[in-house]
């Protein structure tokens, strides 16, 4: 018989708060861990209960993203997949490093007998209730091969609700009532619905319009809940610095500089400050600041580089075959170090995993890669990101939550903080190496409203914390 409290998690990775999914996946995974065999059978057994097909891949994204394979039984695994998929397939293979159920489930040929009111259902809420990049994988197939992909996929959409009388999900209000100007990142239940739709499409066109099994399989993993590697990271205790965030336009310089000081401050003597994100709000103002290192040469620009969401920083892509967060991170320079760049990236995993859809708004903060002479490869611990570089560690990044409120006041971008640091000795030979001059870029916003009920007012300074 399983335990309240293992029902209870096992009920929270259907939340529709995403964080509260990772922190269940996380408790059943450290319980997994800790040997509970108990649990390893709940698991199962709620698979084996699950009837769309994003469910049975959650409970293989549970067992692939924290690492569990070995704890559990691959035939039980298998018996247990009563809804397979092109993704549980996948997921699968990389667990027991054998193939599973492949009995893919789509729709008759037939029309499904719904209402006009349902089949606008689901072209209306295409980017409310998912990403539109699930449409836009379907339209780029659609352009290429002539097939109706997207016609399918509202024709399986149609069957499953017939099969399963989904709620049409709508805005979460239980979840987001006292907060008339807030906004969530919400996974309703409709997502499932369309996403096991997606996965039935691709199920479909592997047998009828001779769509590739490796195809079918990338676009499945789209819709993986968790990221091996990045599942295991945990958010840290916020530190005291951001905390102490003022609100106050005519301060921006002096509370920007004070936090880098204190942050920096906080490092050990090997590490100095790269970059840093910081946020406090309460119910009426808020304030949220990035910081970060640049390089340069020659003239530089007035005011830093920026965008709607912060600085501007350049990016990098895991390689799209993997399907952890991990791995060596590509140079990208020349040997002359470029005009003016920052000494930062942000990296773009291969998948966009459900679970940590927060960490992906604020930016997933390293070190560029192109400051170091080594390859350097990204490996997660369960307090920080981190570059290795010949088995040493030599930047790292740690994240933390400012509040773990369901929603946030829409003008503000995340309530994700982090700092990353980087190996002193590499910082100054590289700047040796290169010649280049440092500078500290800020980007600054704060947000105030002055009637309970009011808007937001908000105000954005970029500058730069260094004179020339």
């Amino acid at each position: 018989m399983t335990s309240p409290e293992i029902t209870v998690l096992l009920q929270r990775l259907s939340w529709p708060v995403e964080g509260v999914r990772w922190e269940a996946a996380r408790c059943l995974a450290g319980l997994v861990r800790a040997g509970d065999a108990k649990v390893v059978s709940a698991i199962v057994q709620w698979m084996s209960q699950c009837r769309l097909e994003t469910e049975v891949a959650t409970g293989l994204s549970l067992i692939d993203a924290f690492e569990l394979e070995t704890f559990f039984d691959s035939d039980l695994v298998a018996s247990a997949i009563k809804a397979p998929s092109h993704l549980s397939s996948l997921l699968f293979r990389r667990c027991f490093s054998k193939d599973g159920p492949d009995d893919y489930a789509f729709a008759p040929e037939e029309n499904a007998p719904v209402t006009a009111h349902v089949v606008a259902y689901f072209w209306k809420h295409q980017g409310q209730v998912l990403p539109l990049a699930f449409k836009e994988d379907f339209t780029s197939l659609q352009a290429t091969t002539g097939r109706p992909y997207l016609d399918r996929w509202e024709h399986e959409w149609c069957w499953l609700q017939v099969q399963h009388d989904e709620v049409l999900s709508s805005q979460p209000y239980w979840f987001s009532w006292h907060d008339h100007d807030g906004s969530g990142l919400f996974d309703l239940r409709q997502r499932d619905v369309y996403l096991s739709a997606f996965l039935r499409t691709l199920a479909f066109a592997t047998t009828h319009w001779r769509l590739t099994q490796t195809t079918a399989e990338s676009l499945a993993a789209g819709a993986l809940a968790g990221l091996r590697g990045l599942a295991k990271l945990e958010y840290q205790e916020r530190p005291s610095w951001s905390h102490d965030l003022v609100v106050d336009a005519a301060k921006f310089e002096s509370t920007a500089s004070e936090a880098w000081n204190r942050a920096s401050n906080e490092l050990t003597g090997e590490r100095s400050l790269l970059a840093l994100r910081g946020v406090n709000f309460t119910g009426s103002d808020f304030i949220e600041l990035e910081i970060a290192l640049v390089a340069g040469r020659g003239l530089w620009p007035e005011r830093p580089a920026t965008d709607e969401t912060g600085l501007t920083v350049s990016w990098q892509r895991m390689p799209k075959e993997q399907l952890d967060f991990a791995g060596i991170l590509e140079q990208t320079m020349t040997p002359e170090w470029p005009s003016i760049s920052p000494l930062a990236i942000t990296l773009f995993p291969p998948h966009f995993a459900r679970w940590h859809l927060d960490i992906y708004v604020s930016g997933l903060c390293v070190a560029s890669p192109d400051v170091f002479t080594d390859p350097v490869s990204v490996t997660v611990s369960r307090d920080s990101l981190t570059l290795q570089s010949q088995g040493r560690g030599v930047s790292s990044t740690k994240i933390w939550n400012t509040n773990w409120a369901p929603t946030k006041n829409s003008k503000l971008n995340s309530r994700i903080g982090r700092v990353t640091d980087i190996d002193k000795t590499k910082l100054d030979n590289f700047l040796s190496r290169t010649g280049v001059t440092l500078r500290r870029a800020a980007w600054v916003q704060v947000g105030r409203k002055t009637k309970e009920f009011g808007e937001f007012e908000t105000r954005v300074e970029t500058f730069w914390l260094d004179a020339i």
